[in-house]
């Protein structure tokens, strides 16, 4: 006979964590970790969001436009949009 053994898991597209000691579901405990401070420069000039899908986008404070905000992508691609942004005022001019 073996004995249960306590185990965690995540619970996808969510900072839920599902804390299950193998008995029944009535005592599983659920924790909301909480959310990683944006850290990147770049997040100052971008709005970061949720679909109606539920994923992620970085949204341009300038232009409205949508790109990736998933934060495996990184935010080259978004320092790159802000070099070209056409309605952002560069500092130093005007």
């Amino acid at each position: 006979m073996s004995t249960p053994s306590s185990s965690v898991s995540s619970v996808a597209k969510s900072n839920t964590i599902v804390i299950d000691d193998g008995k029944d579901e009535s005592t599983q405990i659920c924790k909301v970790a909480p959310a990683r401070k944006l850290r990147s420069i770049v997040w100052e000039e971008f709005d970061k969001k949720k679909d109606e899908k539920g994923v992620d986008k970085a949204i341009c404070i300038h232009c409205k436009e949508n790109f990736d905000g998933k934060s495996t992508n990184g935010t080259s691609h978004l320092r790159s949009h802000l070099k070209r942004c056409s309605r952002r005022v560069k500092p130093g001019s005007g």
